[in-house]
């Protein structure tokens, strides 16, 4: 009877680590999950500045490719069914409605951007901008 209890009392043990090793696994790869999220976040967002500064120096806008884009550069909101993308038409980026709900007048046509887009632009249609842009504009920066 003896022999049975500390048995089953090292069957516990066993069990009782094994359940911590497997939370100490989970919870391992969940942080780096997490940390290589963050690590891409932040490479695109170095990709971003990179392309917007070159932009900047070439006075060009480039259209970002939607693929390229989880998640709003402004509110970090994930784009999905509900949270569609839109264009900014002041830098490019690829942005949720709530970031982009100004609209401007540009001269400038967007280097990728679809027929229809560089259109609006060219009938002097007022076009959509994200909060950057539109501080940046109202800075007098465009």
């Amino acid at each position: 009877m003896r022999a049975e209890r500390e048995a089953e009392e090292i069957r516990r043990v066993e069990l009782a680590r094994a359940r911590r090793a497997e939370e100490e696994r989970r919870f391992a790869e969940e942080n780096e999950a997490k940390r290589l999220r963050e690590e891409e976040k932040r490479r695109q967002e170095a990709e971003f500045k990179r392309v917007e500064d070159e932009r900047r120096k070439n006075e060009i806008i480039v259209w970002q490719p939607d693929e390229k884009a989880d998640e709003c550069p402004i509110c970090n909101i994930s784009f999905g069914i509900t949270k569609r993308r839109h264009h900014c038409r002041g830098c490019g980026r690829v942005v949720c409605r709530k970031c982009s709900n100004h609209e401007k007048v540009v001269t400038k046509e967007l280097q990728g951007a679809p027929d229809a887009v560089n259109a609006e632009i060219k009938k002097g249609l007022a076009v959509r901008f994200c909060d950057t842009c539109h501080s940046r504009h109202a800075i007098g920066r465009f």
